[in-house]
């Protein structure tokens, strides 16, 4: 099978639509001590109108989606949880003109995805904001565990 991949290609790297949004909410991380490189995932999230934000998770090292398949499953099926965490639904990235979606990577079939949370017009404050994205984030590490993950 032929290599259809763009590593390692110089001048001949597809580049990746740019995102409509900006995600510029992010964490700021305590430091690991004992280690030199910080390889957790990032989560970036971000307020649009009337009362939603988007949340996106990053690989550490790229700007790919991270795999979260099982954690999706388990959302879908226990919508209880996805209200409790303030998710209302689990939508594709789109670039900037709103209809692209936004590839995993470049030549992957794969689209990243984002989870759009209603927290109302009123309460959407940076601090709630961060209050749900950390929430969210404590949900998805304490699903993320062997039992559900082959590499939590």
């Amino acid at each position: 099978m032929a290599d259809t991949s763009n590593k390692g290609r110089s001048g001949n790297k597809k580049q990746l639509p740019k995102n409509a949004f900006s995600y510029s909410g992010k964490f700021s991380s305590p430091k690991i001590s004992g280690v030199s490189k910080d390889n957790r995932h990032i989560v970036n999230y971000e307020d649009i109108k009337m009362g939603a934000m988007v949340v996106h998770f990053q690989k550490f090292n790229a700007e790919e989606d991270v795999f979260w398949q099982p954690w999706s499953k388990h959302l879908d099926e226990n919508p209880e949880v996805k209200e409790e965490l303030k998710i209302s639904a689990i939508v594709y990235c789109r670039g900037e003109d709103g209809q692209t979606e936004m590839p995993n990577a470049p030549g992957s079939e794969y689209s990243r995805r984002q989870l759009l949370c209603v927290i109302g017009e009123d309460a959407n404050t940076p601090t709630l904001r961060e209050e749900v994205a950390k929430t969210i984030v404590d949900n998805f590490n304490d699903f993320a565990t062997h039992d559900n993950f082959c590499y939590p």
